[in-house]
């Protein structure tokens, strides 16, 4: 999604796998509140003493929380959040003209080209290993971006 023209989106609470919960009555398939802390009432959403009768139910499950995974290098937000800045350092992605590229397997290759540079995404999308080529060894799942040179 981060390679492919225009904006990316994601749902609130995405970036730390939060998932909807169907069981909170009213909310079809929304998002509860962001899960900010582990270790707090509320799990750091509200101050209010425990009793109190918030306006929107809380999840039970607090193990996808802001704390824990700003701490954790290998959590998905801090995963997120290089994925993003990678993004931005690449506005071929967003702005660019984009060509599927030819590739084997379960590989998912395009290019973007803007003012006068490129960008190359490779994706394997299988859960095994694949070389594209000779030179692109993708992990399973993984990526690679590549800016060649003219």
């Amino acid at each position: 999604m981060f390679s492919l023209p225009g904006t990316p989106t994601l749902f609130y609470g995405e970036e730390l796998g939060m998932r909807e919960n169907l069981d909170i009555p009213g909310r079809r398939s929304a998002r509860s509140p962001m899960q900010w802390s582990s270790s707090e009432p509320h799990a750091g959403f509200s101050t209010a003493p425990e009793g109190a009768r918030l306006c929107r139910p809380l999840p039970e499950d607090t193990s996808a929380n802001v704390t824990d995974q700003r701490r954790d290098p290998s959590s998905l937000l801090n995963w997120m959040e290089r994925l993003i800045r990678q993004r931005k350092e690449c506005p071929e992605f967003g702005w660019g003209e984009l060509s599927l590229l030819h590739a084997k397997g379960p590989v998912l290759a395009h290019r973007c080209d803007w003012d006068g540079s490129t960008v190359v995404a490779v994706h394997n999308l299988g859960d095994n290993d694949c070389a594209p080529d000779e030179e692109i060894k993708l992990d399973p799942y993984g990526y690679r971006w590549l800016r060649p040179r003219h």
